[in-house]
């Protein structure tokens, strides 16, 4: 789950680059915004937008083309072009310069990741030389050291690559020395997702509101987003064409978990005290939704998944993965705030309320603080709801 910061705030304070990212499974996407655009004048002196980037950061709202010329003499030159997406790995700051590189080229490879060769794919040459082949790009694992590249800046404008694993080989057009890139691809559109707000977290929404409610007004306390390639539905190449990112909220909502009134409470407890009310109700504790239909989960240690799916109402069946990176995330968030998961994710609220108003009490309700992580594809179109009861927040109201 990755926080966005503008190109420019590193321009101006490139120490920033090294900023500590927020919790497990982060890190932090780059903006390029409208100040960053430069202009230069062509050989008939028009003036137009200078496409070569000459330092890092990259910015991921631009799928970036990688160019590599060679060739001399009478055969001229030739430029190998490669489109990529550049996502910074999780877990690093941005001054480590370490990228997912995500395959835009329009080829079967679309979606996947760029992949280092290892000593497996060495392969006997001639005259008693060996070579290492390109390994074909695969599914992104993000704990994948292979799948982990180092840019490294040579001069102004010109870079190279080399992999995190100290045995991986890059792919020849990135482990060539003095390659040079252009954001020539329309801007992805993102806009500011800061993370966690915790001090709007802990004030919790507004309690104010009548006994026929049973949800309160919702409220955003985070924002973030998440590459595609963290999450699983149909193929990674409709994926990137559709929505290269999601967009993932936090809100926060009070949902009534019990109801009551006065007279029907008697008749319920046959108890002399009127001013008291017994509250029994057993909640699950995490829930998960498609389209708000509830689903049930595994977890998928093979695959890096958990996996969802349940049957919509014709009969079909849908089916999302999240990379257990996000889920991990998602866990650590909740726990850190006293989430308890309890036995088979359901706990029981048990609780006795006593009245301490003047007048006769005629209704009541007990309400649940309700954190539910929101999942949308850039178009705005939901694909699920994660939500965790906080038994220990409850609050009651009388009438």
């Amino acid at each position: 789950m990755y926080m966005t910061r503008p190109l420019s705030l590193f321009k101006s304070r490139s120490r920033l680059l090294s900023t500590p990212v927020e919790g497990p499974g982060s890190g932090y996407l780059v903006l390029e915004g409208e100040e960053d655009i430069q202009y230069v004048r062509s050989s008939s002196g028009q003036e137009m937008i200078d496409e070569a980037l000459m330092d890092l950061p990259f910015p991921q709202n631009r799928i970036l083309t990688v160019n590599f010329t060679y060739g001399s003499g009478p055969y001229g030159k030739y430029t190998e072009k490669h489109n990529v997406l550049f996502i910074p790995v999780i877990n690093k700051p941005l001054s480590s310069h370490c990228f997912y590189l995500m395959v835009d080229d329009n080829n079967d490879h679309k979606g996947l990741a760029h992949t280092s060769s290892t000593e497996e794919d060495t392969e006997p040459s001639c005259l008693f030389r060996t070579c290492t082949r390109d390994r074909n790009p695969e599914k992104l694992n993000p704990h994948n050291n292979c799948q982990q590249f180092q840019i490294l800046r040579k001069k102004a404008g010109r870079f190279s690559a080399k992999c995190v694993d100290p045995e991986g080989r890059p792919p020849m057009f990135l482990r060539r020395l003095g390659w040079n890139i252009h954001a020539s691809k329309p801007k992805i559109t993102l806009g500011e997702a800061d993370g966690l707000n915790p001090i709007l977290r802990s004030q919790h929404p507004d309690f104010d509101f009548p006994l026929s409610t049973e949800y309160s007004q919702s409220m955003t306390v985070g924002k973030w987003y998440c590459p595609y390639m963290f999450i699983e539905e149909g193929t990674v190449k409709g994926q990137m064409e559709r929505s290269p990112f999601y967009e993932m909220t936090l809100e926060q909502q009070w949902e009534r978990i019990f109801s009551c009134e006065r007279e029907r409470e008697r008749e319920r407890e046959r108890e002399s005290d009127d001013n008291s009310v017994c509250v029994r109700v057993v909640l699950p504790t995490e829930l998960v939704k498609i389209s708000w239909i509830d689903v049930v989960s595994q977890r998928d240690e093979t695959n890096n998944r958990m996996w969802f799916w349940g049957m919509n109402k014709i009969g079909s069946q849908t089916r999302i993965g999240l990379s257990l990176v996000i889920i991990e995330r998602i866990m650590w968030e909740q726990e850190r705030v006293g989430w308890v998961a309890g036995n088979d994710k359901q706990v029981m609220v048990a609780r006795t309320e006593t009245y301490t108003g003047g007048d006769l009490w005629q209704k009541f309700s007990c309400y649940v603080l309700v954190e539910r992580f929101v999942l949308k594809r850039l178009d705005g179109s939901l694909v699920l709801t994660y939500e965790f009861k906080h038994t220990h927040r409850i609050k009651c109201k009388w009438e």
